[in-house]
């Protein structure tokens, strides 16, 4: 697959019919400046030019987060092997996963209570 930011949505490209768009994630509201995997590929991060982060389940397409991660541009998204999130605009930030829980064998992130370190 072959991922493209366009505008304020990604899209999913085919790798053999990447004329047209197979798949659209919509939930920004500004132009999307970065995008970053975790480390097996099954959460997508986006940032836009007004500071928001989206976090997307990428095995069902679908919008899991979205938060204030800058008061800018987010220019650059990183994931580490953790799961936590570094976010560059004219800082550095580093965004821990606060809570993390098991249900019915499943693991679910909870990205809602963020602790940010400021470097």
């Amino acid at each position: 697959k072959l991922i493209q930011a366009s505008n304020d949505t990604v899209k999913i490209f085919e790798a053999d019919t990447w004329d047209k768009a197979s798949e659209e994630l919509k939930g920004h509201e500004a132009k999307i400046l970065s995008l970053a995997f975790n480390s097996n590929e099954t959460e997508l991060f986006s940032g836009d030019e007004k500071g928001n982060i989206c976090v997307w389940d990428f095995t069902k397409l679908k919008l899991l987060q979205k938060f204030k991660g800058d008061a800018g541009f987010i220019n650059c998204l990183a994931v580490n092997r953790e799961g936590s999130i570094i976010s560059g605009s004219s800082t550095i930030r580093v965004w821990k996963k606060a809570c993390q829980m098991q249900q019915k064998k499943k693991k679910y992130f909870i990205l809602i209570l963020l602790e940010c370190i400021q470097r």
